[in-house]
């Protein structure tokens, strides 16, 4: 089963999940934003009660941003 919780809960993949959006999406949308840049906004985004958060798919407690970068 497939469920939608806060990056906050899975920290250690802040960078993992960091290089695939700046893969997928940051060097088309906005290629002046750097690695570390974005790697900051996905740590100002480890929340889990308020605004700005980052959400991560998990399934099984498999961490869909590891098999997605390998």
């Amino acid at each position: 089963m497939i469920t939608i919780v806060p990056l906050k809960f899975f920290p250690e993949q802040t960078s993992i999940m960091g290089q695939l959006w700046f893969d997928a999406l940051g060097r088309l949308w906005n290629p002046s934003l750097s690695h570390p840049q974005i790697l900051h906004r996905f740590i100002d985004h480890l929340n889990d009660d308020q605004l700005p958060m980052t959400l991560t798919a998990v399934e099984n407690n498999f961490r869909l941003a590891e098999f997605l970068s390998e």
